[in-house]
């Protein structure tokens, strides 16, 4: 149990989203604590992955409903792009996630 209290302190500013130094401070007024600079910066390159992770997943999303619109709608790249408001200046990265999914669609 000592172990788990221990880590209180890291899970909760885990979830939270802010700067290095917030952490830090927020590490000082709320658990009396400090914690090593080369921790919290761990810690914010995980948070940082977890975030490229679920952006590349939502991209992922979208490019399947992309296809979708594509096939269930006869649209094409672009119009489904436009359908699904998605920004120009993502267009290329979206037609690579396509031709991947058409390329190897799931069964």
């Amino acid at each position: 149990m000592r172990q788990v209290v221990a880590w209180m302190p890291i899970i909760a500013i885990s979830v939270m989203r802010l700067s290095i130094d917030e952490k830090g401070a927020v590490l000082k007024s709320e658990f009396n604590t400090d914690l090593p600079a080369r921790l919290l910066e761990k810690e914010d390159n995980m948070c940082n992955y977890s975030e490229f992770v679920e952006n590349r997943g939502i991209k992922k999303g979208k490019a399947e409903d992309l296809v979708n619109l594509m096939r269930n709608f006869k649209l094409n790249l672009e119009q489904a792009l436009r359908g699904l408001s998605i920004p120009e200046a993502e267009w290329d990265d979206y037609r690579k996630l396509v031709k991947q999914i058409e390329a190897h669609p799931a069964s």
